[in-house]
């Protein structure tokens, strides 16, 4: 439900306070406070190798529920092409709390499941990693250190812990 439907349906008592909150999250959960599109700055993948669609297909869903866990917006992800320097995936600064992360599928898809399944994962992260910094207002210092150790920690201690404990250096 939109926000205006939302008190609308409250007037009319035709949903709860409750029921009416939990919609209002999960519109502001879905919905992005920014209109940026990676077409304005890429060139857009329709079609990427279905490996790596595969892989992160598998990543997203830890994604989402990290970025639920700790109060940012859904975060998508975007197949593109130039992303510039050898780079394999980028954040695009200032679309925090609703992160786009960009990946380029052309440099995963020589990499056989077991390597491209880390790849991809620890590829993701490390730009989420810079979404948090950006949305805890670090975002013009990025701490490329700190954030390639949060993605692989997010693969090798799972995503939800190593994200409390990324985001206690920002408290």
């Amino acid at each position: 439900m939109m926000p205006d439907a939302i008190v609308k349906a409250l007037l009319d008592g035709s949903v709860s306070v409750e029921e009416a909150l939990s919609e209002n999250d999960e519109h502001a959960f879905n919905t992005p406070d920014h209109d940026y599109d990676p077409a304005w700055d890429y060139r857009v993948i329709a079609r990427p190798h279905p490996r790596v669609m595969h892989h992160v297909g598998i990543v997203v869903p830890k994604l989402v529920e990290t970025a639920r866990e700790i109060g940012m917006g859904r975060p998508t992800v975007h197949y593109v092409r130039g992303l510039g320097r050898g780079a394999v995936a980028k954040y695009a600064h200032g679309t925090a709390p609703h992160p786009v992360l960009l990946i380029d599928p052309h440099h995963y898809r020589k990499l056989d499941d077991g390597h491209m399944h880390w790849a991809v994962h620890t590829s993701l992260f490390h730009e989420f990693g810079h979404a948090i910094e950006d949305w805890m207002g670090h975002g013009d210092k990025p701490d490329e250190e700190g954030v390639e150790d949060y993605a692989r920690d997010t693969f090798d201690r799972g995503h939800l812990s190593a994200t409390h404990d990324f985001m206690k250096r920002f408290k």
